[in-house]
């Protein structure tokens, strides 16, 4: 029978196992769906406002990180 320490450390273990597997999906996920939705666009009309709201959104973002010390 395991102590109470025992379990908890297996609990644990198992979340950081989970959280590694999810980082793992995550990073290599990523880089295919950029490339998916760049070649959505040829499928997808997308207006150029919709690039204007994308640029505005990165510019306010980047200057909030840069303000925040990120």
């Amino acid at each position: 029978m395991l102590k109470t320490r025992d379990r908890s450390a297996v609990w644990l273990d198992a979340v950081v196992i989970g959280a590694s597997i999810a980082c793992l999906v995550h990073c290599l996920l990523l880089p295919l769906l950029f490339a998916a939705l760049s070649a959505l666009t040829r499928i997808v009309a997308v207006p150029e406002s919709f690039h204007l709201a994308a640029l505005f959104f990165a510019i306010l973002a980047s200057a909030w990180a840069m303000r925040a010390g990120y």
